[in-house]
């Protein structure tokens, strides 16, 4: 009877112990690890990173054909207007009702809710939780714009 007091005994001793060494690789784990919130953010600054690269160098005729037409036809835009971000610097300083259409028509094939600001000044409203932006220029007839990315969810 006292050997089987003893195995047991040094059963709990034992499952006490790898109990306790669990605890403290986990603890370890949310204070050293990566965070969930960490993973996020990393993530809207990759995209944001990328939408600025975009905006500088996709062709302002990947918008769609009729939408494009539309805005060569009411706006400033001509049809050999280099990218995206020439076209929005462009409108910004005529027309800020059309540059927010043609932000958002732009953007609303992202991933991720994308909001944009020109020269300190909201083009695009985004309203997230978690977000990451990213700074850029672009060259006008006028000097350089300052746009601003923001990225969210």
């Amino acid at each position: 009877m006292v050997k089987g007091f003893y195995f047991s005994m040094d059963a709990v001793v034992g499952l006490m112990l790898m109990s306790a060494a669990a605890g403290v690789v986990m603890t370890d784990m949310e204070v050293g690890g990566i965070v969930s919130q960490e993973v996020e953010f990393d993530t809207y600054s990759s995209y944001a990173v990328d939408i600025s690269y975009l905006i500088k160098k996709e062709d302002f005729s990947t918008l769609n054909q009729s939408y494009r037409d539309d805005l060569v036809e009411s706006t400033v835009l001509q049809p050999d207007d280099r990218n995206i971000g020439s076209a929005l610097a462009k409108l910004y300083s005529k027309d800020s009702s059309r540059t927010s259409e043609l932000a958002r028509n732009y953007f609303e094939t992202f991933r991720y809710d994308v909001g944009l600001y020109i020269e300190g000044e909201e083009v695009l409203e985004i309203n997230a939780d978690s977000q990451s932006s990213k700074k850029f220029h672009i060259a006008t007839e006028n000097g350089l714009k300052t746009f601003t990315v923001v990225v969210g969810e």
